[in-house]
């Protein structure tokens, strides 16, 4: 019987797969998309249904449809797995916890807790209520397996070892701590409304927990989140992303808000393309999980200085990056779980008249009455010029700076001034840079390369391709028959790469004969003037040297060279 894997690759396509997370369009027998790996203007990513395989020639990421989504998604292979095989209906038998490595140990740690708290939640009456009053209903409180952590020092602790896990794995896992002097562990969470954080492939990795109000003496955070891990690492995950990132890929927006119950009655009422981090504010980490799915935000946070200056720090780090980012705007004093639980509409209205960002802190400046002339100008170079000069393009920059003019009532030609004094902050965006090295680029594009990426594609044709045995001759000859082979042997390392660059570059209608014979006649080119370098540099020793019967030799070796070097530039056309 076939392994899960294969039979998840027997029902699954890598057209399926990859077009349900990125818009993919038709190149020839391929296809192609603006890579998710790394930011680029044109596509450079291309999909191979024959070969059920991807490459980037960008960036260099290639693989499977496993390894894609191991890559899209953040997680490792068994969480691919576990996302593949539930999309193919395959269902995966379960390893005895013996053999399983250190993360699947933290993931089964995980998933007892997750169990155990929301089996607590049916037995309190307390959280439940509260869980009510904020909106939650039932069919929610299960989908997002809302739990609760009774306030009991070692309840979980005790429950976790009765299962037989080991308190070490459970202290890795984030849910036990122990006192710096020693000693027995407690609870890490008690006392608390319990939501599970999940990967994207619906694993949970960590928990988030709300202080229930009876509990809450102030002497410690309303919301206290795992600690980072070696499954959890509260600058990457989103909240919601495992639920959120088809409905954002289909809407072509995200939203983001600040916190869990904002993020969890939004979906309940239908907004399921609803984001949230955890723990932090948003960070580069969590732009790149969106940006592989949109580049349209709608910041959504509360509407208080706090929630002002996070939506600013946001729009900050999102801008560089080619975002196009709107700011909603709520009623003073309310959150989003307040409005969306008193009128999902509301909602609906408040997200539709989103502003552009630039526009959203022109109008909180403008419509401030308390600010000095001084002082709104202070803003208006701080909170919207400095916004606009983060911004890429130069055209969108000089519009925006119109709509201010326009807007505010100060004259174009003086808010020019201004912007041109303010420095272009500088950003490295590393995880969106694309770092190619200069050799790799000089192999990449190297004539060597194309003679192998097409050699290599041919013969997986078989009897309709070229005659690959003449091709190999004739190159052998060319490149001379060590070369030849030391070649073939170190491109058979990236041969799926350069059957990828071959098909896409040269195409089904494509001469391939004239095209190898093109190659190959630069390949010679290149190693006759290499050769008439070294036979002009002997002709100069022997002319020192006073050896007439070696000029002469030299002189007609050169001669002919110099010749078949003119033959072979005038017929090439590469």
């Amino acid at each position: 019987m076939s392994s899960p894997t294969e039979q998840i690759k027997e029902r699954l396509g890598i057209e399926e797969v990859v077009g349900s997370y990125i818009k993919l369009e038709r190149a020839g027998n391929n296809l192609k998309a603006k890579c998710p790996f790394h930011n680029e203007k044109t596509p450079s990513f291309f999909v191979s249904p024959a070969r059920n395989s991807f490459y980037c020639f960008g960036c260099g990421e290639k693989g499977d449809i496993f390894s894609f989504v191991e890559k899209f998604e953040g997680t490792d292979f068994r969480g691919a797995l576990k996302t593949l095989a539930e999309r193919a209906g395959v269902e995966l038998k379960n390893e005895s916890r013996e053999k399983r490595d250190e993360r699947e140990k933290l993931f089964d740690v995980l998933e007892a807790a997750a169990a155990y708290f929301e089996s607590e939640l049916e037995e309190s009456e307390k959280p439940k209520e509260y869980l009510a009053s904020r909106g939650f209903s039932s069919q929610t409180i299960k989908d997002w397996r809302v739990g609760f952590a009774k306030n009991d020092w070692r309840r979980l602790f005790e429950k976790l070892t009765a299962q037989g896990f080991l308190a070490g794995d459970i202290e890795k896992a984030g849910l036990l701590r122990r006192k710096e002097s020693g000693g027995d562990p407690y609870d890490f969470f008690r006392g608390r409304i319990m939501f599970p954080l999940f990967d994207t492939g619906g694993r949970v990795t960590a928990f988030s927990g709300r202080i229930l109000p009876e509990y809450d003496d102030g002497k410690t955070g309303k919301y206290v989140n795992s600690p980072d891990g070696p499954l959890f690492d509260k600058s990457s995950l989103l909240f919601g992303m495992n639920k959120a990132k088809f409905a954002i890929r289909s809407k072509k927006y995200a939203v983001a808000v600040e916190g869990q119950i904002d993020l969890i009655l939004a979906h309940q009422a239908g907004f399921n393309n609803t984001v949230s981090a955890s723990g932090t504010a948003f960070t580069e980490k969590h732009a790149l999980s969106l940006k592989r799915l949109t580049e349209n935000v709608i910041l959504a946070y509360d509407a208080d200085s706090a929630g002002f200056s996070a939506a600013e720090r946001t729009v900050r780090l999102m801008f560089p990056l080619q975002f196009n980012v709107k700011i909603a705007y709520l009623p003073e004093g309310f959150d989003p779980a307040d409005i969306i639980k008193k009128n999902p509409e509301e909602w609906k209205r408040i997200l539709r008249e989103a502003k552009h960002a630039v526009n959203f802190f022109l109008d909180k400046i403008t419509s401030d009455k308390t600010l000095s002339p001084t002082s709104r100008a202070r803003m208006m170079e701080k909170k919207v010029l400095s916004l606009i000069k983060l911004l890429p393009s130069s055209i969108e920059q000089s519009e925006l700076l119109k709509s201010v003019a326009a807007r505010s009532g100060i004259r174009e030609d003086v808010l020019w001034r201004e912007y041109e004094k303010i420095s272009k902050p500088e950003f490295e965006g590393h995880i969106f840079a694309v770092k190619v090295q200069e050799e790799k680029n000089q192999q990449k594009y190297g004539f060597e390369r194309k003679l192998f990426g097409i050699l290599f594609w041919q013969k997986g044709k078989g009897p309709t391709g070229m005659d690959v045995g003449m091709f190999e001759k004739r190159a052998s000859f060319v490149l001379g028959e060590v070369l030849f082979e030391e070649l073939k042997k170190s491109f058979e390392t990236v041969k799926e790469e350069l059957v990828f660059e071959a098909e896409n570059y040269y195409g089904e209608n494509a001469d391939i004969s004239l095209v190898t014979e093109e190659i190959l006649s630069r390949l010679e080119l290149e190693k006759l003037k290499l050769v008439f370098t070294e036979s002009m540099d002997d002709l100069s020793k022997a002319e020192k040297d006073k050896d007439a019967g070696k000029i002469e030799s030299l002189l007609k070796k050169c001669q002919d060279v110099s010749k078949r070097i003119n033959e072979l530039s005038l017929q090439s056309h590469l």
